[in-house]
Order: C-alpha cells, then structure tokens, then sequence
C-alpha cells in the first residue's frame, strides 16, 4: 500500500513539473483578461488554438476550461515550416 501511495505521488508531482507554459500566440500569453469570453463554455470542454510563429511554423495548442472556468493549456503540437 505505501508502494502505490508513493508511486502516485511521484507521478503527481511529475505530471506538474512538465506544465505548458503559455508562449508568444498563445490565448493565454500576457493576457489576463482571456478568462472574461469563456463564461459560458461548459466546464471541461476542449479546444485547439492554431497559430503561426514568427518563424512561420505553425503551432496548434489544446486548452481545457477548468471548474473555475481558467483555461489551461494541456497539449502543444509544433509543426515546422516547409
């Protein structure tokens, strides 16, 4: 039983140790007030945000609505240019 509660914690605490940061593009980059339009939006539902970085790559992020309606950025898919 210990051996099950530890290897959960490990996995907790890996899961939060590789958390997408939000980038240039990203809905969620210095912009506090995105929280606003998602009022609405059930709780739990995904959605892709697809955007090109200044190096023309084209970026493609999965967000979830969280309980208090927060977005978090949950998967990000970079594909290059050519």
């Amino acid at each position: 039983m210990k051996m099950i509660a530890a290897a959960i914690a490990v996995l907790s605490l890996a899961g939060t140790a590789h958390a997408l940061e939000p980038i240039d593009g990203s809905i969620t980059y210095k912009n506090p007030d995105v929280q606003m339009g998602f009022s609405r939006v059930p709780v739990g539902s995904t959605f892709e945000h697809h955007f090109y970085d200044n190096g023309g790559d084209h970026i493609v992020e999965t967000y979830r609505v969280n309980p208090d309606r927060t977005l978090q950025l949950i998967f990000r898919v970079h594909r290059e240019h050519g």
